[in-house]
Formats: C-alpha cells, structure tokens, sequence
C-alpha cells in the first residue's frame, strides 16, 4: 500500500509542476565571445609545401618503383617503398608482399602504368596515375608520399578507384 501512496503523490507532484514549467519562455542564454590576444596564435602558412623538380623525379621513381616490384614480386624492393613505421606492422617483406598482393590486386596484376598529376593534400604530396591491369581495366592510383629527410620519399597511403574511359 505504501508503494502506491509513494507512486500517486509523485504523480500529483508532477503534474503540478507541469504547468508551472509550461508558463516560463524558454530564453537562449547570452552569448559572450572569447576574449583571445591574437598575437600570440601562429601565423597561417604564408604558401604551401613546394615540391622541387628533384622530388618531384624521386617521388615518381618510389610509385614505379612500388608498382613494379609489386607486379614482379620482388618483395624487398617493394618493402622499400613504405615508411619504416608500416614496415614495421609485418614480420618480414614477404609477409608484407603478400598482404599487398591482395589488397593491390589491380596493382599486382598491372599491365601499364602512366603517372599523372602530382597534388598536395595539406603538406602530402599525392602522385596520381594511371594503370591498365591484364584484364584491360583502367584504375585510378592515389599515393600520398613523406619526406623521410636526405631525399627519401615513402608511402604513407594509397587510393585505388575504378577509372573511367578506355586506356590510350
């Protein structure tokens, strides 16, 4: 019995309060802007990453380089073309040849290789191109490159999308 007393004065009490709550407008409080000294904030970049034409050379051997030595299975040589940091997630350049054969697998069965633009995505260097693999389908590759310091650009990513139109 006391379980229903206890029940049906919380229901009065709320339906008391109800109307009270109802007859209040509901006001957005004010808003007061950051008072910040921007002195102190670091200026924007002035221009973005330039890529010299040397870089530019070596960031397209590293792609050709990838794309080959994944095609022929040469598996230090396409080890080579990452970060030591993604290298490091695998126990041996076999290993790694084999997870990317499959991943890459437009790539591994690639016929033709023509690079493309080069990009910058913020402070990445993305090489774009373009790739008939043996079964005459055209794909679109996306590497995005990290200065690793002393001119040794590796792969930090990669996109591979369907592309289309007929190879030339």
């Amino acid at each position: 019995m006391k379980r229903y007393i206890v029940s049906l004065s919380l229901v009065m009490t709320v339906m008391t309060a109800a109307p009270a709550f109802a007859e209040k407008p509901l006001t957005q409080p004010s808003v007061q802007k950051a008072n910040i000294d921007r002195s102190e904030l670091p200026a924007p970049i002035a221009k973005p990453l330039e890529i010299s034409v040397i870089d530019k050379a070596i960031i397209a051997f590293v792609v050709r380089m990838h794309v080959a030595s994944l095609s022929r299975q040469q598996a230090t040589k396409f080890s080579r073309t990452f970060t030591q940091k993604t290298q490091d997630h695998f126990k041996s350049a076999n290993q790694m040849l084999a997870f990317f054969s499959r991943r890459y697998f437009p790539v591994r069965h690639g016929k033709s290789l023509q690079l493309d633009s080069l990009s910058l995505r913020g402070e990445v260097p993305v090489q774009h191109a373009y790739l008939v693999d043996r079964s005459g389908l055209r794909w679109r590759l996306s590497y995005g490159l990290k200065d690793m310091g002393n001119k040794k650009w590796r792969i930090v990513s990669t996109v591979i999308k369907p592309a289309p139109g007929t190879p030339t």
